[in-house]
């Protein structure tokens, strides 16, 4: 049957339009395809208990568009991050360690002891920033030796850590995979090790200060928030438990990894990308740990991080 008019020109707009549509992605996949360039995150500061020493951590990388615009975010590899260990010396900080590492840190995830000499911090690898091989370590306070703690699997994703005042204990926060038709969440504690201590199961756990967990200053109890209910979950006896009278203050949590010391003074970067210059400020608002335990409202809100 021969084409007819009508019908070539039906075609010729179809494959125009499509032409078209080739086009436009083509321009979107070439304007979001860029050479990879240099970029870093903001340092993170994080104190010890007594509050005379402090880490200063950053994490740098490469990024480059990603081709898909509506992700919202940039592909990123190479990373490296960089700590730095300071001491407070008559109100003047001098710098005792600066090293680099070539791994990622999570932000918010790193904790000195000056008692234990140790730092736990959680770490990942080149495959993607806080999504893959998520692990936490501990390393000395020389920066010389890290040693692997715990590693997530197949089953459970990191969802938090705050280790104990006495640093033989971390409490984690972990979900099951988020794309999973179910997604479960648990509470667990593990020693310095990484073998477990306690396990239980949560109704679910959002990054939010309505859900936060602090520890007991003798670090035998964990308190738990989930939004105006609060558990407590006792290491001798186990489960959790309901309970009226609980910490005030939820952050911070533990008597380290706080940005603000407990002498109320912090940090303001005069330079973030290279050299990471600062000025000691005063923080006199801040409430540090361990919080007055209260009963009642939720109302106030501590953290001023």
């Amino acid at each position: 049957m021969e084409p007819t008019l009508k019908n070539l020109l039906k075609n010729l707009v179809t494959h125009h339009s499509k032409m078209k549509v080739l086009l436009f992605f083509s321009f979107i996949y070439l304007a979001n395809c860029s050479t990879w360039r240099s970029g870093f995150l903001s340092p993170s500061v994080s104190f010890t208990e007594s509050g005379k020493k402090f880490l200063i951590y950053q994490v740098k990388y490469e990024e480059t568009n990603s081709w898909n615009p509506m992700i919202g975010t940039t592909d990123k590899k190479n990373f490296e991050s960089r700590i730095q260990i300071h001491e407070l010396i008559n109100g003047d900080a001098k710098m005792k360690q600066d090293k680099k590492f070539p791994f990622w840190i999570f932000p918010n995830s790193v904790f000195y002891s000056e008692k234990s000499e140790k730092i736990y911090f959680v770490q990942g690898t080149d495959k993607g920033y806080g999504t893959a091989d998520v692990r936490i370590s501990s390393i000395d306070s020389e920066l010389n030796t890290i040693s692997p703690i715990w590693k997530d699997g197949e089953k459970f994703l990191l969802m938090k850590i705050l280790p104990s005042p006495d640093f033989e204990k971390i409490a984690l926060i972990l979900s099951t995979d988020v794309n999973a038709s179910e997604v479960k969440y648990f509470i667990e504690i593990i020693d310095s090790t990484g073998k477990s201590i306690t396990k239980e199961s949560i109704a679910f756990w959002f990054d939010s200060p309505e859900y936060a967990i602090s520890w007991e200053k003798d670090s035998n109890v964990l308190f738990i928030r989930m939004k105006e209910t609060v558990s407590k979950m006792e290491l001798k006896t186990k489960g959790l438990k309901q309970i009226k009278l609980f910490p005030e203050c939820f952050t911070p949590g533990t008597s380290m990894g706080s940005g603000i010391s407990l002498d109320k003074k912090s940090l303001q970067f005069t330079d973030i990308q290279d050299k990471l210059t600062f000025k000691i400020i005063p923080v006199p608002e801040f409430i540090p740990y361990p919080s007055i335990k209260k009963s009642g409202s939720f109302a106030k809100f501590c953290s001023l991080e």
